[in-house]
């Protein structure tokens, strides 16, 4: 009797977590394509684009060549190729293609592989600074300076700490202050693939003041993507758990 129930418990235990992987997925809903208007492939970018950041002169920011293979060293063998880059294009000539922005400094561009991305604008100095997530042979947080005269990044700052694990995305509170998300606990290996079968909620939100991190939000389910609002007094980040989207933290001054 005690291993029929042992047996049936671990049935629907299963079924749970089919059932719930696949309302995270969305096979449940609907999706309807909404268009402001006419869409066209922006041609100029050759190894796919994962975030983009558009200043308020109409000068788009997109980061590219994100690397994969520290998560899943299956990915398609095409993608070993690819380089990781800024691009940029420019919404006041729509029909120009996107081009790469040259970087300088001492950065390794070999181990650069850009992911989640944010910019960070001084409105006194006029600096614009590009916050940058990298996933090179560890994660870490890139800072450049852009000159929008020459349309170049000067790499200024690496940022590490032992709480950048696994950082999806960025956004910049100041020149040197910043909130990242980690989408896992575990960076890689057969640890990341238990803890994304089974929908561990490990993943963190953290700010970092500049010189040290701590962790302001934490047990989600692949926090995601991060944005502050316009007032900059509340942040906004995405998860994928089914039950909710967006996670709201009122900031501390």
């Amino acid at each position: 009797m005690l291993k029929a129930i042992v047996v049936v418990g671990g049935i629907a235990i299963i079924f749970h977590h089919i059932i719930t992987l696949g309302f995270i997925m969305g096979y449940h809903k609907s999706i309807y394509n909404h268009r402001p208007g006419p869409c066209r492939l922006v041609p100029g970018i050759v190894n796919g684009s994962e975030d983009i950041f558009v200043l308020p002169n109409g000068l788009a920011l997109i980061s590219s060549g994100m690397d994969h293979f520290h998560i899943n060293p299956n990915t398609d063998l095409i993608m070993h190729g690819f380089k990781g880059q800024i691009y940029s294009f420019d919404f006041n000539q729509p029909d120009n293609p996107a081009k790469v922005v040259p970087i300088e400094g001492g950065i390794d561009k070999t181990k650069f592989r850009p992911h989640g991305i944010d910019v960070w604008h001084d409105e006194k100095t006029g600096l614009v600074q590009l916050f940058a997530v990298n996933h090179g042979i560890e994660d870490t947080i890139e800072v450049f300076d852009l000159d929008q005269d020459r349309l170049v990044l000067k790499h200024k700052q690496t940022y590490r700490h032992k709480l950048m694990i696994s950082i999806n995305d960025i956004v910049a509170t100041s020149k040197s202050s910043f909130y990242f998300t980690n989408d896992a606990l575990n960076r890689e290996g057969i640890k990341r693939k238990i803890e994304s079968l089974l929908l561990c909620a490990w993943s963190t939100v953290v700010y970092f003041d500049g010189k040290d991190a701590k962790i302001v939000l934490d047990k989600g389910l692949m926090y995601n993507g991060i944005n502050t609002s316009p007032d900059k007094k509340i942040n906004l980040c995405k998860s994928i758990n089914f039950k909710y989207n967006v996670s709201i933290q009122k900031r501390s001054k």
